[in-house]
């Protein structure tokens, strides 16, 4: 657990809000931590993993509207 660097926003799942927080320290290769969270549970993971966990949401979005024709 690191000194929250920065709050990124909140994001909704199926009913259940999470905070997105940007934790400290940030000097590292793969940047600070991510952890989004709630009451009831926490996934914590390496600013570059969740840089690339958004691209391939960002991307399957992209293919789901293309082949619904949205």
């Amino acid at each position: 657990m690191g000194i929250i660097a920065k709050r990124c926003g909140k994001i909704t799942i199926k009913g259940y809000e999470f905070d997105i927080e940007l934790n400290e320290p940030l000097d590292r290769p793969e940047g600070g931590k991510v952890h989004i969270q709630n009451d009831n549970m926490r996934i914590e993971m390496s600013q570059k993993e969740f840089y690339k966990m958004v691209i391939t949401f960002r991307y399957a979005k992209q293919k789901l509207y293309s082949y619904k024709k949205l």
